[in-house]
């Protein structure tokens, strides 16, 4: 496809090379070298049969390497690096139609950390390769709710999660705490739904609302999850998916179903579950499906201060937004607000890149993202004083 305003193309790999090529490990299991349009969970079934470990990656598996690794897309995991700091080496097809390799073994770490993020700047990636573990890595992920108050309002709370777990990732679905049991929701007759008012949020507050953490650390030698499990889990997440699809419309249709739809996915979210022990693949790339149900996702990098004081700021612009519009009867943010830890990037077009610091110092990043559904307007536009917020404040 031609942008003839821009003249850029925009080229779908979908067919691109033999599949024998689509993921190549190398003999000593320290390097895998992958086609750009192999789907993360073409990649995950390949570290859990030949047992090594891609250690920071994004948490949705239906998305291609080349499209996370072009567009800097964060990893996972306390002290880990974005995905395109893994890269050692980038094969691409440039304007001339040649295919030149850049690695950081000829070309140096200043020249790939200008590359391996290019937005296409560079030609179309063909291949590029990875560092990874020559392990397999176990891990265990707790399931906990905790309330708004005590999470993402708590910078001591917040500091003591992400520096006490190796990986730590926090959802809050607002007006959750509308309905203290999902049974109250299920008891509405199918006729009546749609006739159901907007609920009164003259009570509502939102600190009150619980989050849901992911925690999740190291588990050598713990005894993995058995097929029953990974099967009901992508099952759920199928049906979960579907059911999203489903009812986007109807929630454009009738937005005071809004807050109901928060509320019933959150309790939703506590059948799951209290504690899984996975190999890591499994634990980073728990969301599947998810190309089924589009959404609109407003994403910010933030470095995190040593008191976790900015990353409380930047949540309560959130919170106050949401909040605010409640009580006029709108519900820009019908999914949820998800927030993870990681370290920082080298790589320089990454949200995560800091710049100049002491080689000493641990830097932290935090990523907070804002999620809706997709339907005949951006919901995610009417929030556009908590992005002004945020950018004024020089985040990412």
């Amino acid at each position: 496809m031609l942008y003839a305003d821009e003249n850029q193309l925009l080229i779908n790999p979908e067919h691109l090379g033999p599949d024998e090529e689509k993921v190549v490990l190398n003999a000593d299991k320290t390097e895998v070298t992958i086609m750009a349009n192999v789907t993360m969970v073409e990649v995950k079934k390949r570290q859990l049969k030949d047992e090594f470990t891609i250690l920071s990656n994004v948490i949705i598996d239906s998305v291609t390497y080349g499209g996370t690794v072009n567009t800097g897309c964060h990893g996972v995991g306390r002290g880990c690096p974005a995905l395109p700091d893994l890269v050692v080496k980038l094969e691409v097809v440039n304007d001339k139609g040649d295919l030149v390799t850049y690695s950081r073994a000829d070309d140096g770490e200043e020249f790939m950390n200008a590359v391996t993020t290019n937005l296409g700047l560079f030609g179309f990636v063909y291949k590029m390769t990875l560092a990874v573990k020559q392990n397999k890595i176990t891990v265990e992920t707790h399931n906990e709710y905790h309330s708004v108050k005590d999470t993402l309002t708590n910078s001591s709370k917040l500091k003591h999660l992400a520096e006490s777990n190796w990986s730590t990732e926090i959802f809050w679905f607002p007006y959750n705490s509308i309905l203290h049991n999902i049974k109250e929701l299920l008891k509405i007759k199918k006729e009546d739904f749609l006739k159901l008012p907007t609920p009164n949020l003259d009570k509502w507050d939102p600190l009150q609302d619980d989050c849901w953490l992911r925690l999740t650390n190291d588990k050598s030698g713990g005894k993995t999850e058995k097929c029953l499990f990974h099967f009901r889990h992508k099952f759920n997440d199928a049906l979960g998916e579907l059911g999203l699809k489903a009812i986007t419309p109807l929630l454009d249709a009738a937005p005071n179903l809004n807050p109901y739809f928060c509320c019933l996915n959150s309790h939703v979210v506590k059948l799951q579950p209290s504690k899984i022990c996975v190999q890591l693949p499994d634990a980073i790339h728990f969301r599947k499906f998810v190309h089924w149900a589009p959404v609109h996702d407003m994403e910010f990098a933030f470095v995190v201060d040593h008191d976790y004081s900015n990353i409380v700021e930047a949540c309560k612009v959130v919170i106050d937004e949401i909040e605010r519009r409640a009580r006029q009867g709108n519900f820009p943010m019908n999914v949820c607000m998800e927030m993870r830890f990681m370290g920082e990037s080298k790589s320089l077009l990454c949200p995560a890149v800091v710049g100049q610091h002491s080689p000493n110092k641990e830097v932290k990043t935090a990523y907070i993202e804002v999620l809706s559904l997709v339907r005949r307007q951006s919901r995610l536009a009417r929030l556009h004083s908590s992005n002004c917020h945020w950018m004024e404040q020089d985040w990412r």
